[in-house]
């Protein structure tokens, strides 16, 4: 196996990819800088968007992670994916998600995780709406993990009563593949989410309910979460916000500030958690509750995005 690229090599990688992105139609890319921690810094990426015809298109995206103080650690991985509706009512989308550097012995993926993890796989996704309330989602990958190759699968569906309100089931199972798992090592949930979105004038409120079973055969876990999310502008470029979040793992509180600048071409956001709770809410345990940041960890931070 080859060795890990320098933080260097990998900033300057990424960085002419983000000069090549202007001359690319549809490009975006990003910078994130994180506060808090020494071994945290700039994290370049850059996304690139095509259309092939009315009908479908293809992404790529590369990000990398330098790691700075540990050179163990720094990755650069590339994710590329071809979109299609040409099937009336289907969303069908397959791809891979490849990594330039080797996989890191921590890496971890877990039954209940979306498959737009980082981790390198072969994936394809089935998204079917049989009408405007009742929709449905299939997708499966194999996925490269430190231990060895997994089969993901996962399933979602998904009813919507009401423009402003969804409800959704999902399941999903992980089972080690090569090597040949040694007695039950299959990983299984089942979550139930309900979903709402309403305006109070100039505030905008999102309300999240959920529940899932996580079950890998020795031990067993219900867990739960509730969240509220406010937001409001403050003029034509700027918004102001905050959600609070409540999970079995920890309680979490955030206060967000983001503008656009630059005719719209840059946005900046302040990212401010409180933990009211000791105890850490895990971001692991994200499939089907509402999303927790590692970066939650490190304090406040900012991040810019930059459109060409």
């Amino acid at each position: 196996m080859s060795s890990c690229p320098t933080p260097i090599a990998l900033c300057r990688f990424a960085a002419a990819l983000l000069v090549a992105g202007t001359a690319v139609a549809h490009a975006q890319s990003g910078l994130v800088a994180r506060s808090g921690s020494p071994d945290e810094g700039i994290k370049p990426e850059a996304s690139f968007s095509e259309r092939i015809d009315p009908w479908s298109r293809w992404t790529l995206r590369l990000h990398a992670d330098p790691a700075l103080g540990n050179a163990a650690a720094a990755r650069a991985d590339v994710d590329v994916r071809f979109l299609t509706e040409r099937l009336d009512g289907h969303q069908l989308q397959a791809g891979a998600a490849m990594s330039l550097s080797p996989t890191a012995a921590d890496q971890v993926v877990q039954a209940w995780q979306p498959f737009e993890g980082d981790a390198p796989s072969l994936f394809v996704k089935d998204s079917w709406r049989w009408s405007s309330q009742v929709s449905l989602s299939a997708g499966a990958r194999l996925v490269n993990m430190a231990a060895g190759a997994a089969y993901h699968q996962r399933l979602s569906l998904a009813w919507q009563p009401l423009s402003d309100w969804t409800l959704r089931l999902t399941d999903g199972a992980l089972r080690m593949v090569s090597p040949p798992a040694e007695g039950l090592r299959v990983q299984r949930f089942q979550g139930v989410e309900l979903q709402t979105e309403q305006s109070a004038g100039i505030v905008k409120v999102e309300a999240k309910l959920a529940s899932q079973l996580v079950n890998e055969v020795t031990q067993p876990q219900v867990l739960h979460a509730a969240s509220v999310t406010l937001s409001a502008p403050i003029d034509d470029h700027w918004t102001v916000g905050g959600d609070s979040l409540i999970t079995s793992q920890g309680n979490l509180m955030r206060f967000k500030l983001s503008g656009t600048m630059a005719n719209d071409k840059a946005k900046l956001s302040l990212v401010v958690p409180r933990r009211t709770q000791g105890r850490p809410v895990d971001p692991a345990l994200n499939g089907g509750l509402p999303l927790v940041d590692a970066a939650d960890s490190l304090g406040w931070r900012t991040q810019l995005e930059v459109r060409f």
